[in-house]
């Protein structure tokens, strides 16, 4: 099943020199989110925030908690290669 979620966010990738602010704002945000569930990392990998799942975690209940958090525009489940 998938292991993790690729985070796409919006005009933060339009930003320039405080990018990665408002990028460390949305992990932060996103941790919050998921800080009761076990097994849930975010990461950042190149220009997107991936979300590494760990064997048993519901995917779907991972999108639930975070889809509404400002920034994030859409969640892709995916299988690492």
């Amino acid at each position: 099943m998938y292991d993790k979620l690729i985070v796409r966010n919006g005009e933060i990738s339009i930003k320039k020199k405080n990018k990665f602010e408002f990028v460390n704002a949305l992990m932060r945000n996103l941790r919050a989110a998921t800080k009761n569930m076990q097994g849930v990392k975010v990461t950042k990998n190149n220009n997107r925030i991936e979300l590494n799942l760990a064997d048993g975690v519901d995917y779907k209940e991972v999108i639930s908690k975070i889809k509404n958090i400002f920034g994030v525009v859409t969640i892709s489940p995916a299988m690492s290669g």
